[in-house]
């Protein structure tokens, strides 16, 4: 296990940007490498034309993830 593992292991985190394409990235490598983090927030806001719920359904419809 990394240091960066170990630091995260346990802890809840916010992300914010994560409909931004470094957010995703950096969301999906939390999930895929830090299997003992807590929680994860992650801040939406609402889009120009669509709300919060399609924002987060398209990106988790995305290849990123």
């Amino acid at each position: 296990m990394s240091q960066v593992q170990q630091f995260i292991a346990g802890q809840k985190i916010l992300v914010t940007g994560f409909t931004g394409f470094l957010g995703k990235l950096f969301v999906t490598k939390l999930l895929s490498s830090c299997p003992d983090l807590h929680t994860l927030y992650v801040l939406v806001r609402k889009g120009d034309h669509s709300n919060v719920e399609d924002r987060i359904s398209y990106i988790l419809q995305s290849k990123v993830l």
